[in-house]
């Protein structure tokens, strides 16, 4: 069974959201397929609804799901 992550809570601190971020990097070195847009479907799928409505937002007119994950 593959460990499961908590979401993205997006009132988070700073400091919260570099630990969350920090861990799932950490999780993605786990896995054996690294490409960016792996990567970024990989994190859109973990942060959740919330975060990801957000980021949906914050990207318009583009889908989050198109930016490279170096701009998540």
């Amino acid at each position: 069974m593959e460990p499961a992550m908590e979401k993205l809570d997006i009132h988070s601190t700073s400091e919260a959201f570099e630990d969350y971020f920090e861990r799932f990097e950490i999780w993605v070195m786990t896995k054996e397929d690294d490409e960016d847009v792996n990567i970024a479907a990989h994190f859109l799928t973990f942060i959740g609804k919330e975060a990801y409505n957000l980021l949906g937002i914050l990207a318009m007119p583009e889908k989050p799901i198109s930016l490279p994950y170096t701009t998540l």
